[in-house]
Parts: structure tokens; C-alpha cells; sequence
């Protein structure tokens, strides 16, 4: 547990402190980076079925570096997202700031790991971590383990909200 947290606390620290530019030289070009709109089917995140949907949606991101192949290593967005939350059964909605802003590393083993600061909502179903829930964590620094079968572990101590709860 302790080296986990010393490698999100590296990763972080190089991340938030300035990413590495491509191979080429600068980094790419930001390019709209659009949010679908998520359905969970109830017993996914939500006992019942709930909708995210952007009203509001200016997030942009750029590839700061990428593997020979072309593929990307490191990416960063950023830009005002909010979204509204719906109960899909009942109609109840609670609307979210989402707008954080994330650097997300590619490994070559597979899996993401983003380093984020600010608000962002992460959808953990069953099998991807021990809070199932369609969530918001928000902080200055913190950081999302993602592996490549999909678990995910929330680094730092980001404030969370369950918006399962609030349209419960």
C-alpha cells in the first residue's frame, strides 16, 4: 500500500509539475474531447438506472507525448464540463460541476493512470473497486489507478460524493 501511494505521489508530483512534450517537440494540438452521454442499467453504479448527460461542454485535450507507434503515452484535459444526473426511473436529477483537469498516462502493459486536480465523475461498477457508485471526487491533487482488467483505485484523499445518493 505504501509503495502504491509513494508511485501516485511521483506521479502526480511530475505530472502536475509539468508534463514531458512529445517526441517531436511541442505537444499536439488541443481537439475537442466531447462526453457521451453514459446509461447505467440499474445494479451497474446505481441500484436503479441513471443517465449522465453534459449539459455544458468545453473540455479540450492534447497528446503531450506518444509511443513510437503513434499511440498515446500522455495525455491532458481540461475544460468546463457540467452534467446533469438523472434517475432514469423516477426522473429525479442532480446536476455536477465535473470540471477538473487530468493528466492520463497510457502504459504499455495497458490500464490508464490519471493524475487530477479538480472534479471529475467516475462511474465504478461492480468488479472495479470497492465503492460502486456513479461518483464525483474532487481535490487540488489525486489521482485514478486504472488497471487493465479495469479495477480502479482512487489515489490521495479527493472529497467524494455518491450521486446515487442524492437521487436516491
Amino acid at each position: 500500500m505504501r509503495r502504491l501511494l509513494l508511485a501516485a505521489v511521483v506521479l502526480l508530483s511530475i505530472v502536475l509539475a509539468g508534463a514531458p512534450a512529445q517526441a517531436e517537440g511541442d505537444p499536439g494540438p488541443w481537439k475537442p474531447a466531447p462526453q457521451p452521454v453514459l446509461d447505467y442499467p440499474a445494479n451497474t453504479v446505481c441500484a436503479f438506472p441513471v443517465r449522465a448527460e453534459p449539459i455544458v461542454d468545453e473540455v479540450v485535450f492534447r497528446v503531450l507525448e506518444s509511443y513510437p507507434d503513434g499511440k498515446p503515452k500522455l495525455e491532458e484535459y481540461k475544460g468546463k464540463l457540467i452534467d446533469t444526473v438523472t434517475r432514469a426511473d423516477t426522473g429525479a436529477v442532480t446536476t455536477v460541476d465535473i470540471s477538473g483537469h487530468a493528466f492520463i498516462h497510457y502504459p504499455p502493459s495497458g490500464g490508464q493512470q490519471w493524475a487530477v486536480s479538480g472534479p471529475v465523475l467516475v462511474g465504478i461498477r461492480p468488479g472495479q473497486g470497492t465503492n460502486i457508485g456513479l461518483w464525483v471526487f474532487d481535490g487540488p491533487a489525486w489521482g485514478i489507478d486504472i488497471s487493465p482488467t479495469g479495477h480502479k483505485t482512487i489515489i490521495g484523499r479527493p472529497a467524494s460524493l455518491n450521486t446515487c445518493d442524492l437521487l436516491g
